[in-house]
């Protein structure tokens, strides 16, 4: 019998920099990007995948109803969970409500990365089949120092940085653990999975993509729909 996924998609984000543009629901998330909401595009590449056998979406609780309507129409199993004060507690409480059934194996992924790719998130899950913990990630280009008060401090050798992205793959009692370790040890605000895990096990890398941005202000919306355009150019269908 093959493993099973699950999938937990992070829709608990403030959208405070994404100012007026933010929706009539105050979210990013359901700001449309060529006619289909953030959201509904991430929801949609997910449910495609079928490596995954279930998703939880994690959301504030005032836009549970608004998610639960939208998701109505998929034949996957979805369900929406009550988020936390933080990303982090957000993810935990999508962990646990999982530990009935649990999966072997749980992909992360932020609802406002929308353009991820299909074979972003099949290899990302291949390679934690492999390697137990992985992360997208792609290599820094510029330049980059380290700044204090405005005044640079000191040069970092960009052949060791990598931006790390969404999907972020693990087994499931090892992210699980990874979250309980750094509750109990009074960590509350880990802007990403990675950094929990890294404590107990170290995470591999996949390399990510360009277009695989995260929404978070308004010329992101710009950005993502030249990436769209430019997906249709290279294919007829949108991906």
């Amino acid at each position: 019998m093959a493993a099973r996924v699950a999938a937990l998609l992070a829709a608990g984000g403030s959208s405070t920099r994404m100012g007026q543009k933010a929706s009539p629901y105050q979210s990013k998330l359901f700001v449309p990007l060529a006619g289909i909401s953030v959201i509904e595009r991430t929801i949609n590449i997910l449910a495609s995948c079928k490596q995954i056998d279930s998703i939880v979406i994690v959301a504030k609780k005032e836009l549970i109803p608004v998610i639960s309507e939208k998701i109505s129409c998929y034949k996957q199993e979805i369900k929406v969970v009550e988020g936390g004060q933080t990303r982090q507690a957000s993810v935990l409480k999508g962990l646990e409500s999982l530990l009935v059934d649990p999966p072997q194996y749980v992909l992360v992924h932020d609802a406002a990365r929308c353009l991820v790719s299909a074979e972003l998130i099949s290899k990302s899950i291949e390679a934690c089949v492999e390697k137990r913990a992985v992360t997208a990630a792609v290599k820094v280009n510029d330049t980059l120092k380290r700044v204090s008060d405005g005044v640079v401090q000191e040069s970092l050798d960009r052949e060791y940085i990598w931006a790390v992205q969404t999907p972020q793959v693990f087994e499931f009692e090892l992210l699980i653990e990874g979250h309980r370790r750094a509750k109990n040890k009074g960590v509350r605000d880990a802007t990403d999975d990675t950094t929990l895990v890294s404590e107990i096990f170290p995470v591999s890398v996949v390399q990510g993509e360009k277009s695989n941005i995260k929404i978070t202000i308004p010329a992101d919306l710009e950005l993502a729909e030249a990436f769209l355009k430019s997906f249709e150019n290279a294919c007829p269908m949108d991906r």
